[in-house]
């Protein structure tokens, strides 16, 4: 009985991860809407009409989802077979967390940086609490079924977004154009009209699949995990019991196949629709290498070191030419990587200059336009790549224990040669109801937290609890018809498909924070799930080092709450909104400084700053040369702040509508100019006016 309630407790902790997981997967996590656009949605309201949102969950959401993960851990290290490496990955945790403290104290927006800490973390966690707690066959079944059940609701999901919603949404578009732009803050003809549009045209505004490039990345390893699955079955499986080779009882994997078979092509198709290149080649990358490696498993086993260590070779080669070409040529081959390469060139000047701790996780946006060059078209918000985004927002120890720590956890997964299950007679599952549990507790909890008030959305929850339940259900009963090799084969492409996620990645923006990178993190864990040989003896004090260490590390997530809500700039803004919304500018202008004050490189924030400080009649000089100060690069920036404040001094507004006619002629010939030619020519004809005036 001992075993049984200590295997109970590490299940539910594998269960609390993985809703977790599936809800974060499954829901838009915009804790952070533009300002702009709450501005716009609240004029709208104040006029009188009606505004259709979906309901943001806010920073409180990742809040919870991190001390959920952390009770999770708590369970796990207290009920888990903790070992000597699990007591060794979870002190890397702690390091890393330590680390993200000290890089806190560097940031900017300290309440950004709090949430991307708590989001990291979060994965980090998850990670450690399938590593440690799946120690059983039926426990890593219900993983990979739970993982199973993500990937339909994301290949359901995603037809009916692209079939239905997204034309729905273009029509009304098309038919609303202006009041639609104006909900997200956006007037006609401005630039960042046109970047709306085309990005409402490829599918990439509303819905869980919304960043393409991040359900890219989640697609290569779920689409790895079923591919693997199905591999498995077909070359590890078990023995049919007799009456079902006599044909009295159902054909259970002649049903259960076709169904992982039609969801794995759905993903692969899902991936395509993404229109990611690098997405999509990796997934068949990934899906390749596992075929040819359960074809050919005793050559992969006896090789298995010298494969990996080949990849890891090929991936540093591949990065050293990527970089030495840019360095060479000063940009890469297509017009979308040299957008990467100078985000990469403008970070790596933010790592040089805050090389111990960085600019905190997800400040990399009010950082970039200080360093960004005036030919870069684009302003983003990171560096779209794993590990340059580490080092610009955490610092490079930071990024070297994380390096660190990934590459540890894959040589422990391949280390290993096999796994041998303990019994399971001393653990009663109960699939249907676990299945059930879990399926239910998930797509309620996202239709709640997520959901407008719509009828539709009802209705599309009571479809996909019976679908992503049958699919859970089908991908139980042919993890069940593997044999031990089996299904360490399945884990072995979960190590896959995070090092394809891991690799793409580094031209994308995904595994840092986000539930992308927790599912990253799980799918390393999974790798290194179930007992392991015996010749490895576990501590008798290691479950108390690692109960010790998930403590700390919520004693650090309660302090981290804390100060979050002291310097959310959130509340400040919302009021700002108000006040500015009913005309009331001295109330608005008080709000605002203090959000300023919680968020001091927000440019928008400044402009609003400048814009109130003009009304209320103050002096607007200050605030202008802390608006280029920040935004070094921006022309159409310079040029509103020199129509809208004309009792600048004249050298001032000289100097800024110069350097706007100097960025907007150095971007590249195949680049939209962000100043029209009318523009140019008011400009140009200000210029002659104020240079006759600042004359001696």
């Amino acid at each position: 009985m001992g075993n049984t309630w200590r295997q109970k407790l590490c299940t539910a902790a594998l269960m609390l991860v993985m809703l977790v997981l599936a809800v974060r997967l499954t829901v838009s996590e915009a804790w952070r809407s533009p300002l702009s656009q709450r501005l716009g949605a609240a004029a709208q309201v104040a006029a009188g009409e009606v505004v259709v949102a979906v309901p943001e969950l806010g920073a409180g959401f990742i809040f919870g989802c991190c001390g959920l993960t952390l009770a999770a851990g708590v369970a796990a290290g207290f009920a888990g077979k903790v070992r000597r490496r699990h007591v060794a990955w979870l002190g890397g945790i702690l390091c890393i967390a330590a680390l993200l403290a000290f890089s806190w104290g560097g940031a900017a927006n300290k309440f950004a940086a709090i949430v991307g800490m708590c989001d990291l973390l979060t994965a980090l966690v998850a990670g450690w609490v399938v590593a440690a707690a799946a120690t059983t066959a039926n426990q890593r079944r219900l993983i990979v079924a739970a993982l199973a059940a993500i990937a339909a609701a994301w290949v359901m999901r995603g037809m009916i977004q692209w079939q239905i919603d997204i034309p729905d949404m273009i029509k009304l578009f098309e038919e609303n154009r202006e009041k639609m732009l104006a909900s997200q803050g956006i007037a006609l003809g401005e630039p960042s009209a046109k970047l709306f549009e085309d990005r409402l045209m490829g599918g990439e505004v509303g819905g869980y699949l919304a960043m393409v490039n991040v359900a890219a990345a989640g697609l290569v390893g779920l689409v790895s995990v079923l591919v693997g699955t199905l591999m498995a079955a077909g070359r590890f499986r078990t023995t049919l019991p007799a009456e079902e080779k006599a044909g009295n009882e159902v054909p259970v994997l002649a049903i259960t196949l076709p169904v992982l078979g039609v969801l794995a092509a759905g993903a692969g198709l899902m991936t395509f629709l993404t229109q990611s290149k690098g997405g999509v080649a990796m997934m068949l990358a990934a899906a390749a290498g596992i075929v040819v490696g359960v074809l050919a498993w005793r050559i992969v086993v006896r090789w298995r070191r010298v494969l990996f260590a080949g990849a890891i070779v090929a991936a540093v080669a591949g990065g050293v030419a990527v970089i030495g070409y840019g360095v060479a040529n000063d940009r890469l081959p297509s017009k979308t990587m040299t957008f990467r390469w100078h985000y990469w060139t403008a970070s790596a000047e933010i790592a040089s200059d805050h090389l111990w701790r960085g600019v905190g996780l997800n400040n990399f946006g009010d950082y970039y336009t200080t360093y960004k060059r005036p030919s870069a078209p684009e302003d983003v918000k990171d560096p779209h790549s794993y590990f340059v985004r580490l080092a610009a927002e955490t610092g490079v120890p930071t990024t070297v224990v994380i390096g660190g720590l990934i590459v540890a956890v894959m040589c422990w997964a391949v280390r290993r040669k096999g796994a041998t299950d303990e019994p399971e007679e001393t653990q009663v599952f109960v699939p249907v109801g676990v299945g059930g549990v879990f399926v239910l507790v998930w797509l309620v909890a996202r239709r709640v937290l997520a959901d407008g008030a719509d009828d539709y959305y009802t209705l599309l929850t009571m479809v996909f609890v019976p679908l992503t339940l049958g699919v859970f259900l089908a991908a139980w009963q042919v993890l069940g018809r593997l044999t031990a090799n089996g299904l360490r084969a399945v884990t072995i492409a979960a190590l896959v498909g995070a090092g394809g996620m891991l690799v793409y990645d580094q031209i994308n923006t995904a595994l840092v924070t986000g539930p992308v990178a927790m599912l990253f993190w799980v799918l390393l864990g999974l790798s290194v799930s179930g007992a392991v040989e015996t010749a490895v003896k576990s501590r008798r004090k290691a479950p108390i080092f690692a109960c010790a260490m998930v403590v700390l590390l919520a004693v650090n997530f309660a302090i981290g709450m804390y100060l979050a809500m002291v310097l959310s700039p959130l509340p400040h803004e919302n009021a700002f909104v108000r006040h500015l919304v009913r005309r009331d500018f001295v109330e608005a202008s008080k709000s605002l400084r203090w959000a300023v004050a919680f968020s001091p490189r927000s440019v928008d924030l400044l402009r609003w700053q400048v814009r109130l400080n003009k009304q209320l009649g103050q002096d607007v000089e200050a605030d202008v040369r802390r608006i280029i100060d920040i935004d070094r690069a921006n022309a159409l920036v310079r040029v509103d702040l020199v129509r809208e404040n004309p009792g600048l001094p004249a050298e001032l507004k000289r100097q800024m509508l110069e350097d706007a006619l100097r960025f907007d002629a150095a971007l590249a010939s195949d680049e939209p100019k962000k100043m029209k030619a009318s523009d140019v020519a008011d400009v140009q004809r200000s210029l002659a006016e104020l240079r006759a005036m600042t004359q001696p």
